[in-house]
């Protein structure tokens, strides 16, 4: 996406912040020594990322994997493309929950597999997924829901579970892991968690996050975890990530396609990274996230007076749990413009103002075209910028 000259780009989820000092000088320091030759990752870094997950994400001193079921690799998107060639066929059923972030519906696509989708507004009139609890009254609607549909395809393999969800920014709590567990252990269907923003909750006394492993763990399920510093810090153009992969036999199954490829070794740079971030200075890193995250939440609070103040009413903003990423109901807006979802988006375009359109995320069952989704990890003056561009396009004819 592009938009005008001088549009704002607030599609991508990349920060507009600078990184912690610490990186950066890691970083500096580091290209100074001018040999850049092979590297792997020492098994110290597991053991801060172990520490990490202990500190920062919710694991019990027991429930921390051991250091032997980290491998590295490049990105998120990578480790499930890699998890479905070496652990699947071709024509397998892979479940996701849509809206989902569209990279990996496409992995799934492009790697031969069958995108099988649960739209997580036909879970029922209780799902509420972004708003609020989720499953306030039952926890039936989910388990039925997502067993129903299993069963019905009955060649479903992996489930992929983003959790925290983008684009909704949505935590799961700990009822809907354990029941989305068991659904999956009953059918010996491999969970794939894709955890990149667990560090990105952002009131965890609120709701905090809870980490799939050891609700699977105590299931039966069988479960890889995919995390990475990338969204915590904004390192993606580092591409430093890794796999949790507790069970023995199916990581020897991941190594041996990952392992002749050269992909569990990264650079230099995604070396340094990862050391900085969780052996050399992780407190500074602790410290950086937390302003990171009030400054967000800050974003998050401006930008919903505005459109409450300026948007009359056709704009939504649903209320965010983590990432930095709002996720917009513009239904309001296209019944009263009269338009179609595109000609929003080209709208917006045409006033400067770069968002995803909610098409992107949906799967093939559809749902989200009235969305819109923002990055608000931005100074606040370009929120508030956004927030007035998005307000002249929708707030006209009143």
């Amino acid at each position: 996406m592009a938009g005008r000259s001088g549009a704002l780009q607030m599609w991508v989820a990349d920060m507009e912040l600078p990184c912690f000092p610490e990186m950066q000088s890691a970083i500096e320091s580091r290209a100074q020594h001018a040999t850049f030759g092979y590297t792997i990752q020492p098994g110290v870094v597991w053991e801060g990322v172990r520490q990490w997950l202990a500190v920062r994400q919710g694991y019990g001193a027991a429930e921390v994997p051991p250091a032997a079921a980290f491998v590295f690799s490049a990105s998120v998107v990578t480790s499930f493309s890699c998890v479905l060639r070496g652990l699947t066929r071709e024509g397998d059923g892979v479940l996701v929950m849509t809206p989902l972030y569209a990279p990996l519906q496409r992995t799934v696509i492009g790697t031969g597999r069958r995108l099988v989708d649960l739209r997580l507004g036909d879970v029922g009139s209780s799902v509420k997924f972004g708003l609020g609890d989720g499953f306030p009254g039952s926890i039936n609607a989910l388990t039925s829901q997502l067993a129903a549909r299993l069963d019905e395809d009955g060649g479903v393999r992996v489930m992929l579970l983003c959790s925290p969800h983008n684009p909704s920014g949505r935590v799961w709590r700990r009822h809907e892991l354990v029941a989305i567990a068991e659904v999956c252990a009953a059918r010996k269907v491999l969970v794939v968690a894709d955890e990149i923003w667990a560090d990105w909750v952002l009131d965890k006394d609120l709701v905090p996050f809870t980490p799939f492993a050891p609700v699977a763990a105590a299931a039966g399920c069988a479960h890889i975890i995919l995390g990475a510093p990338t969204k915590t810090f904004s390192l993606a153009g580092l591409h430093a990530s890794y796999l949790i992969v507790p069970d023995s036999d199916l990581r020897k199954q991941y190594l041996a396609y990952v392992e002749p490829a050269f992909l569990t070794f990264g650079s230099i740079f995604a070396t340094v990274a990862l050391s900085t971030c969780y052996v050399d200075s992780p407190s500074a890193a602790a410290r950086w996230l937390e302003g990171a995250r009030a400054h967000v939440a800050g974003n998050v609070r401006r930008l919903r007076e505005l459109l409450e103040q300026h948007a009359c009413g056709r704009v939504v903003a649903l209320p965010l749990e983590a990432t930095h990423l709002v996720w917009l109901d513009c239904s309001s807006a296209l019944k009263a413009l009269r338009i179609e979802p595109a000609e929003l988006t080209t709208r917006l375009l045409d006033a400067g103002l770069v968002l995803s359109p909610g098409s992107e995320f949906e799967g093939p069952s559809g749902g989200a075209a009235h969305f819109q989704r923002i990055n608000v990890a931005c100074p606040r003056k370009m929120v508030e910028e956004a927030a007035r561009r998005l307000c002249q396009v929708v707030a006209f004819p009143k």
